[in-house]
C-alpha cells in the first residue's frame, strides 16, 4: 500500500512536473510566438505607413523630383517636407536618389554633412537595388528620448510618383505607443502561460483586427491630408483642381458656365506680425466660417495656402452672380474681427473667371482668376476684378520687366546720371543730385516711373538703392571744391534694408566726408511707422550727413515732419515752380515756404527750373538754390564739368 502511495505521489509528481514543463513549454511557445507575432505586425504597419507616406509625399509635392536632383526645395515644398514629418506617425526622414546616396534628411534640410550612400549607411552594396524591386528593408529598435522615441521601426521604401519610382525614402515610425499596447497585451503570458497558451490563437485576432481598424484608419487621414486643409479642414489645391475638372466637364454636358473666384486677404500680414501666428490661424478660420456661411450648397470652397483662398460657383448666371457673390464676401471679410480679445481689421482682394470664355480647362481658369488677382491688388486692394483678355499681356510685361530688372542687378546693368545744383542768383555749380538710369536689353532707356515701383513692390529696391549709394560716394570723392553729392532714398530701403549700414558702408569704402552727402526722403516715408523712421534718420544725420525733404507741400503733414524731427533743407516741389509764374497762388506758396525755411533756419532748392521767367521769380523770392533743365541737365560721371548756364537775361521779369 505505501509502494502504491508512492507510485501514486510519484506518478502525481511526475504528472505535476510534465504538466509544468508543458505549461513552461506552452508558455515558452506563446511567447516566442507572441514575440514573432508582434514583429510581424511592426513590420507589416510599419511597410503600410511607409509606404502610404511615401505615396502621400509624392503627391503633395510635385518638384521632388528636383529635390532628388539637389535642387534646393522651393519655400511652399519646404514649408510640405516640414509638414511630412509630422504625418501617420512619422517623426523623421531621408531621402534617397536612385542610386541610393543620401540627398535630404528632415533634421535640417539644409544640412551638408550627409552620409555618402545607402551602402554606408547600411553596410549592403545592394540594399538600393532590393528596395527599388520592391523588397523593403525593416527595422525595430529602441530609442533615447528626446531625440528618439523610446521605441520605433525605420523602413526603406521605394518613393514612387504618378507610378512611377523616383528615388528611396527612410521612414521613423514612432511605435512607442504600440509597443506599450502590445506588452499590456502580452503580459498576460507571462503570468498565466497556460490561459495564454490557449488563449493565444484569439489574441493576435484581435491584435490583427485593431491594427488592421488603426492603419485603415491612418489612411483614411492621410487621404484626407492629401485632398484637405489641415487647419480649416477645406480641400486643398488638390481637391480644388479636381471640383474644378469635375465642374467644367459638367458644364460642358449642360452647355453651362463656371465662375472661379481667387480670394486674398488684405493685411494679414500685419496680423501675424502684430499678435502672433496663433492669432493668424483665428484669423484664417473665422474667415472660413465666413465664406462657408455666404455661399450655396452646390458652390466650393478651397484654401490654397496661406492667406489664399478660392471659391467654384456652378449653376449660376455669369458673370452677374459671380460679380454680387464677390461684393458679398468682401462685406463680409471686411468686418472687424475679435481675436481672443484682440481687434483685427481685414480686407480681401478677389479675381474672377468664367469658363467657359476665359478658359476651357482648370490651369487656364485659374491662371486668368490669378492675373484679375493681382489687378485687383494692384488696383488698391479691398475690391473684385474679372479677368480681361489685355490682362494676360499686361502681365507678361510686367513678369518681362521684373526679369529684366533683376538681371540688371544681378550684373550692374545700371547708371547714375548727375544734375548740378546752384546757388542764386550767382549760378554757380554747388552740388549734384545723383538720378538713376536704366538701359533695358532690347528696349532702351527706361523712365525711373517705370520700374521703380517694381522694385520697391519686390524688394529689388534694397540692392538698387545699395548700389546708387556706393556708386554716387565713388564719384564724388574726385569732385572738386569738395561739392556735395545728393542721394534720393527710397521707403523700401527703410523697412527692407538697414539704410543706416549701407549709409555708413558707402562712406567708409569710398573715403567721402559725411558733410558732403545729403540723403533726400519723401514725406510718404513718414506715413507707417513714424518714430522708427525718424529714429533712423537721426542716426543718419549722427554721421554727419544733411536730411533734406524732397517734394515738400504735395503731402498731408508736412509742417508736422518739420516739427518732429529738424530737417537740414526743404526742396520745392516742381509743381509750383512750374505755375509760380503765371498763378499767383503758386508763387504765394513759394514765397510762404522760403518763409517758412528762413524762420527755422533751414536750405529751400527749387526743383524743375526750365524758363527764364521762373528762375527771376525765385531770385524776387530771395530763393537760395535751384536746379533744373534750364540751369542744367543730368549727365553722366564722364560728362560732368558742365558749363555753367548763362546769366540771368535783362528782359526776364516775373509776370
Amino acid at each position: 500500500m505505501k509502494l502504491r502511495l508512492t507510485l501514486i505521489k510519484k506518478a502525481d509528481a511526475s504528472l505535476l512536473v510534465a504538466i509544468c514543463l508543458a505549461a513552461c513549454l506552452l508558455a515558452g511557445g506563446a511567447i516566442f510566438v507572441s514575440n514573432r507575432v508582434a514583429e510581424y505586425l511592426f513590420r507589416r504597419e510599419t511597410i503600410a505607413t511607409a509606404y502610404a507616406w511615401a505615396t502621400d509625399l509624392g503627391t503633395r509635392i510635385p518638384e521632388l523630383p528636383k529635390v532628388l536632383e539637389r535642387h534646393p526645395p522651393s519655400p511652399e515644398a519646404h514649408v510640405l517636407l516640414e509638414m511630412a514629418r509630422h504625418m501617420g506617425g512619422v517623426f523623421r526622414f531621408k531621402l534617397f536618389d536612385r542610386d541610393g546616396n543620401l540627398v535630404l534628411v528632415s533634421d535640417d534640410l539644409t544640412d551638408p554633412n550627409l552620409p555618402a550612400s545607402i551602402a554606408a549607411e547600411r553596410g549592403r552594396t545592394t540594399a538600393a537595388e532590393g528596395i527599388l524591386r520592391g523588397e523593403p528593408l525593416v527595422e525595430t529598435k529602441k530609442g533615447v528620448p528626446p531625440n528618439r522615441p523610446e521605441y520605433y521601426s525605420e523602413a526603406y521604401v521605394p518613393l514612387l510618383q504618378s507610378g512611377s519610382v523616383i528615388g528611396i525614402v527612410e521612414v521613423y515610425v514612432d511605435q512607442t505607443a504600440k509597443a506599450a499596447l502590445y506588452a499590456e497585451a502580452f503580459f498576460l503570458i507571462h503570468i498565466a502561460s497556460i490561459a495564454l497558451a490557449v488563449l493565444g490563437s484569439l489574441l493576435p485576432a484581435f491584435v490583427i483586427r485593431k491594427k488592421i481598424r488603426e492603419r485603415r484608419d491612418a489612411e483614411a487621414r492621410l487621404r484626407f491630408l492629401a485632398h484637405h486643409d489641415p487647419l480649416t479642414a477645406l480641400a486643398n489645391r488638390t481637391g480644388l483642381t479636381e471640383k474644378l475638372r469635375g465642374a467644367l466637364a459638367q458644364a460642358r454636358r449642360r452647355d453651362g458656365q463656371v465662375a472661379v473666384l481667387l480670394l486674398d486677404l488684405d493685411r494679414f500680414k500685419e496680423v501675424n506680425d502684430t499678435l502672433g501666428h496663433g492669432a493668424g490661424d483665428e484669423l484664417l478660420c473665422q474667415v472660413t466660417k465666413r465664406l462657408k456661411g455666404a455661399l450655396r450648397q452646390e458652390d466650393f470652397i478651397a484654401r490654397l495656402g496661406g492667406d489664399e483662398f478660392a471659391v467654384i460657383q456652378v449653376g449660376a448666371t455669369q458673370p452677374i452672380s459671380a460679380g454680387k457673390l464677390a461684393t458679398r464676401l468682401i462685406d463680409l471679410v471686411s468686418a472687424p474681427y475679435d481675436l481672443k480679445g484682440n481687434s483685427a481689421a481685414c480686407g480681401v482682394s478677389i479675381g474672377i473667371s468664367v469658363g467657359p470664355e476665359d478658359g476651357v480647362t482648370h490651369e487656364t481658369l485659374l491662371r486668368n482668376a490669378d492675373i484679375a488677382l493681382y489687378r485687383a491688388k494692384d488696383g488698391g486692394r479691398g475690391a473684385a476684378c474679372f479677368f480681361e483678355p489685355g490682362m494676360d499681356a499686361t502681365l507678361r510685361e510686367r513678369h518681362a520687366l521684373e526679369q529684366d530688372l533683376r538681371a540688371a542687378v544681378a550684373s550692374g546693368g545700371f547708371q547714375l546720371h548727375y544734375q548740378p545744383l546752384f546757388s542764386m542768383p550767382e549760378r554757380e555749380i554747388c552740388g549734384y543730385e545723383a538720378l538713376l538710369r536704366w538701359t533695358r536689353p532690347l528696349r532702351g532707356p527706361t523712365p525711373p516711373n517705370d520700374f521703380i515701383p517694381l522694385a520697391e513692390e519686390t524688394g529689388l529696391i534694397v540692392p538698387i538703392g545699395a548700389w546708387v549709394l556706393h556708386a554716387a560716394c565713388r564719384d564724388a570723392v574726385s569732385w572738386a571744391d569738395d561739392r556735395k553729392i545728393s542721394v534720393n532714398l527710397s521707403p523700401g530701403e527703410f523697412k527692407r534694408g538697414d539704410i543706416v549700414a549701407t549709409v555708413a558702408s558707402a562712406l567708409a569704402e569710398s573715403g567721402l566726408p559725411p558733410r558732403r552727402l545729403e540723403l533726400e526722403v519723401t514725406e510718404r516715408l513718414l506715413l507707417e511707422d513714424t518714430d522708427a523712421v525718424l529714429s533712423k534718420l537721426q542716426q543718419l544725420r549722427a554721421f554727419g550727413c544733411s536730411i533734406a525733404m524732397d517734394d515738400f507741400g504735395t503731402g498731408y503733414s508736412s509742417l508736422g515732419y518739420l516739427w518732429r524731427f529738424p530737417f537740414d533743407r526743404i526742396k520745392i516741389d516742381r509743381s509750383f515752380v512750374s505755375e509760380m509764374a503765371y498763378d499767383a497762388k503758386a508763387a504765394a506758396i513759394v514765397d510762404t515756404v522760403l518763409s517758412l525755411g528762413r524762420a527755422l533756419n533751414l536750405e529751400v532748392t527749387a526743383e524743375g527750373v526750365e524758363t527764364e521767367h521762373q528762375a527771376a521769380a525765385l531770385n524776387a523770392l530771395g530763393c537760395g538754390e535751384a536746379q533744373g533743365y534750364l540751369l542744367g541737365r543730368p549727365r553722366s560721371a564722364t560728362e560732368m564739368d558742365p558749363c555753367p548756364p548763362p546769366p540771368l537775361a535783362a528782359s526776364a521779369t516775373m509776370s
